[in-house]
């Protein structure tokens, strides 16, 4: 048996491999000291610096991903809008509900409430003019547009008031 290296002597990186290798293997600290002629102290020490250095390693690339992670969720969501943004100036403007909005507007364009949009848009109407034509017996017919939507489908569209539907709790002006 060879005594171990004298005190003070650097260990190279092929050296670091074979510890490394070594304590993965399940071996114990006492037999990787005399097959590699450390002391057992140096083992224990250089396997202190190894895990520190494998912590700080490991930081640095949990580090670099999360940079990585954010790039592309900014690159992504950026990408997003501008294709919001390209489908927005293709649909037009949004309009608000007025008297004013031409017949052949389409519907998905006008800022109606979601309720109002989705029972025109299931009762297959397209446009603003297609809504002016339709009478309160159609309109009424519709699911989910009552005498109350129809109201603010009048007083929006500039169409005349009807007498028999107001909004609950309304008084005719």
């Amino acid at each position: 048996m060879t005594s171990p290296r004298p005190t003070g002597h650097p260990w190279t990186l092929a050296e670091d491999k074979q510890l490394q290798t070594l304590l993965d293997s399940g071996m114990k600290v006492a037999a990787i000291a005399q097959k590699m002629k450390h002391t057992v102290g140096a083992i224990h020490s250089r396997k202190s610096i190894l895990r520190k250095a494998l912590r700080v390693q490991e930081a640095h690339e949990a580090i670099a991903d999360h940079e990585d992670a954010q790039k592309a969720f900014h690159e992504n969501r950026e990408r997003l809008r501008e294709e919001r943004l390209a489908r927005e100036t293709a649909a037009g403007p949004m309009l608000y509900p007025a008297p004013e909005i031409p017949d052949d507007t389409l519907i998905d364009n006008v800022r109606f409430s979601t309720r109002i949009r989705s029972a025109l848009n299931a009762a297959g109407l397209k446009t603003v003019g297609e809504i002016r034509e339709a009478s309160d017996a159609t309109l009424l017919s519709f699911r989910d547009l009552g005498a109350g939507s129809i109201a603010r489908l009048r007083e929006t569209l500039g169409l005349p008031p009807a007498r028999a539907l107001r909004p609950k709790g309304k008084k005719p002006t």
